[in-house]
């Protein structure tokens, strides 16, 4: 019985944490612009139709995963090609996820802490869990996903004596400029990196990966609405734009007698695990990438340790992560290795299907 087989039943734990990831760090947030329902909407409906059309493609003698393109590309230029762009894309999320958590932790947190050495710490950490195998990732995502949900569900709670129902009102007012702007925001950042979640699982039947990934991304999708409708209701579209964190400072609002009054270290819990989990993913796609060159590998793995500290501990470096042109460049990977991959999922099977 091989790891897939043992967890098929929880691999949509794996997709839901993945896809909450540090989406939950960086949004809601404004960044100048009102909060969008119809946006959120957009983009949770395209992943759902990119995703179920990748699932439809699978079949027994597809190997779908991360060594897809060894399996399925026989011209030598095109395959390292694909793989460049699949190990920058992987690369640039990894990156990301490390910079989020690390200026969220240190603002928050650990202000008096040099950043390089919260870098080095979460790193490790990461490094210890990607390289754990993917029995331990799976049970420790399945297990988390349980204690996050309640998370969410308990800070709802105690939050929902101070909700107003006007915020809400208001973030459901339609414009097409910002509703196509916020559905472009959640997808570059989330939405759009599920194809990586679903190479790491790998190969699944047809039946097993429709399941997983309509249940991943739902209750992944559902977890996030239920934050997003917290902040919202509690402080409104006007000061999400002056929050750096929204939902950390909604949650550090909540006060329920004295033994509640620090209901927000949940949220650091939810940061940590949701952000630890989708890094470690991402760290192992890059390293199983040239998993049959060990030298290479283990060149990735520390080329990857060294720039994430790099980019989460020099302004100048992060702030190119979060510019515009990181942004492009996250879109056009999010388009041209989904429809790469189902191109060639699709002519696999198509071939596997002809008589000899």
């Amino acid at each position: 019985m091989n790891e897939l087989t043992a967890f098929k039943d929880r691999i949509f734990s794996i997709i839901a944490v993945f896809l909450f990831g540090n989406l939950i760090i960086r949004f809601p947030k404004g960044e100048g612009q009102q909060q969008s329902f119809w946006g959120y909407l957009l983009c949770f409906a395209v992943s759902m139709l990119v995703c179920f059309v990748l699932a439809r493609f699978q079949c027994k003698s597809v190997d779908f995963g991360v060594n897809l393109f060894d399996s399925a590309v026989q011209n030598s230029l095109i395959k390292n090609l694909l793989k460049i762009l699949l190990l920058v894309f992987a690369l640039l999320c990894f990156l990301i996820c490390v910079k989020d958590y690390i200026v969220m932790i240190e603002e928050i947190r650990l202000k008096e802490t040099p950043r390089i050495i919260l870098s080095f710490v979460f790193i490790i950490t990461i490094f210890i869990l990607s390289h754990a195998g993917k029995r331990v990732i799976y049970m420790f995502a399945f297990v988390n996903l349980i204690l996050i949900v309640l998370g969410v569900l308990i800070m709802f709670l105690f939050s929902s004596t101070s909700f107003n129902v006007r915020f809400l009102f208001d973030s459901l007012k339609f414009d097409f400029k910002n509703t196509v702007t916020q559905g472009l925001t959640f997808y570059i950042h989330s939405f759009g990196q599920i194809i990586l979640c679903l190479l790491f699982v790998g190969h699944l039947q047809k039946k097993d990966a429709e399941k997983n990934i309509i249940y991943g991304i739902l209750m992944g999708g559902i977890i996030f609405l239920i934050c997003f409708l917290n902040v919202i209701l509690m402080v409104g579209n006007e000061i999400i734009i002056k929050l750096q964190f929204p939902y950390a400072s909604v949650t550090g609002m909540i006060v329920s007698g004295d033994a509640y009054n620090r209901l927000d270290a949940i949220t650091y819990y939810i940061y940590f695990i949701c952000d630890l989990i989708k890094s470690a993913i991402l760290l192992n796609i890059i390293t199983q990438l040239y998993q049959r060159k060990p030298i290479l590998k283990w060149v990735l793995t520390i080329a990857s340790a060294i720039l994430a500290v790099l980019f989460s501990s020099v302004d100048l470096l992060g702030d190119i992560l979060q510019g515009k042109f990181i942004n492009f460049v996250l879109l056009c990977l999010e388009i041209i290795i989904p429809i790469s991959i189902g191109i060639l999922v699709y002519r696999l099977k198509t071939t596997v299907r002809k008589p000899q």
